[in-house]
C-alpha cells in the first residue's frame, strides 16, 4: 500500500497562488487540509478555483489568525485534528503556508519520506545554557499576553506596558517549569506518530501556550525535545524542516526570479515564501520545474 501525507495549509491571501500550490501537490498519495483566515478579503472565494484531480480536499472551519496570538496554534491543532481523524493513514503530516511552493516534484518528496520514514522534520534550537536565546524563550512564557489576538502585529508598545507591569508584580506562569524550552519556524513535516503525540498534550499546550507570545514557534519544538522523539529530529542543522526560507534578506525575504537557480539546488522540499503581487514569474519557473 502506498504511503499518503496529509498537507496542512494555512491561507490568507493571494487565492489564484493558492490554487497554484495545491494543483502543485495534488497526488493520488497526497490529501489537502486546508485553513482560510477569517479575516481574509471578501473576494477570496471568487478567486479561488482548485481544481484537483487525486487529492481529496477538506476546508475547515475558519477562525481569525493574528500574528503571535493563540490562534496561530489553534489553527495548527485544528488542522492536524482534522488529518488525524481522517479514516486515511497518514505517514506524514506537512504544514504549509498558502504562500509557499513544493520545489521537488511529488515523486521526489515522496521518495525522500520514505528513505528516512520516522524522522522528525521540524526546525528546533535549544541550549542547556543560560543565555539570551533562552533568556527570550522564557519572555515568550513568564508572563500573559492575553491581546496578541486583539491588537495590531505593530503595536509594539501594549505588549511592553503589559510585561513591565507583570515585572512589577512578580508574575512568572513557569517559575516551576521542570520542562526544557525550545524553538523554530513552526512550518514542519512530522510523523503521524508525533502528530497524535502533539494532539493528546492539548493540556499541556493550553496551560503554558494559550497566553504566550509566538507560542507557534514554541510549543511543538519543547514538546518534541522534552519527548523521546527528540532521538528522532533530523540533525542537518541548515535543512531542519526541509524548508528553504530566507530570514538574511527579510522577515522572511520574498524570492523572485533571480532566485531560482539557488531553489533548484536546494536540498529543500519545499520554499517560502513567494507573492504573485511582486515576482509571478519566479511561481509559473517553480511550476515549470515542479511538473517537469
Amino acid at each position: 500500500m502506498e504511503e499518503k501525507h496529509a498537507y496542512l495549509i494555512m491561507a490568507h491571501a493571494n487565492p489564484r497562488q493558492l490554487s497554484l500550490l495545491l494543483k502543485l501537490i495534488d497526488d493520488p498519495r497526497n490529501d489537502i487540509y486546508l485553513h482560510i483566515d477569517k479575516g481574509s478579503s471578501s473576494d477570496f472565494k471568487l478567486h479561488f478555483s482548485p481544481s484537483l484531480a487525486y487529492s481529496q480536499l477538506h476546508i475547515i472551519p475558519s477562525i481569525s489568525i493574528h500574528w503571535g496570538g493563540w490562534s496561530q496554534i489553534e489553527c495548527e491543532i485544528k488542522l492536524l485534528e482534522a488529518a488525524a481523524s481522517s479514516a486515511t493513514t497518514y505517514s506524514y503530516y506537512h504544514l504549509l503556508s498558502g504562500m509557499d511552493l513544493p520545489i521537488k516534484n511529488q515523486d521526489t518528496i515522496h521518495d525522500f519520506f520514505h528513505k528516512h520514514s520516522g524522522k522528525e522534520f521540524l526546525a528546533c534550537w535549544f541550549t542547556e545554557e543560560n543565555n539570551t536565546f533562552t533568556n527570550d524563550l522564557y519572555e515568550r512564557l513568564r508572563f500573559y499576553y492575553p491581546l496578541q489576538d486583539l491588537t495590531p502585529r505593530l503595536d509594539t508598545i501594549s505588549p511592553r506596558i503589559s510585561k513591565l507591569l507583570q515585572r512589577m508584580l512578580h508574575i512568572n506562569r513557569i517559575r516551576d517549569k521542570t520542562f526544557k524550552l525550545a524553538k523554530g519556524a513552526n512550518w514542519f513535516s512530522i510523523t503521524s506518530s508525533f502528530a497524535e503525540y502533539v494532539l493528546g498534550h492539548q493540556q499541556f499546550i493550553r496551560k503554558y501556550f494559550r497566553s504566550s507570545l509566538c507560542g507557534d514557534e514554541i510549543f511543538m519544538q519543547t514538546l518534541l525535545v522534552n519527548s523521546p522523539y527528540r532521538e528522532s529530529l533530523w540533525q542537518d542543522v541548515h535543512n531542519q524542516n526541509l524548508r528553504c526560507i530566507d530570514w538574511e534578506r527579510g522577515k522572511p525575504y520574498t524570492f523572485r526570479a533571480d532566485d531560482f537557480m539557488m531553489l533548484t539546488q536546494s536540498k529543500a522540499m519545499f520554499a517560502r515564501k513567494f507573492d504573485e503581487r511582486l515576482d509571478n514569474t519566479i511561481i509559473e519557473m517553480v511550476q515549470e520545474h515542479v511538473g517537469e
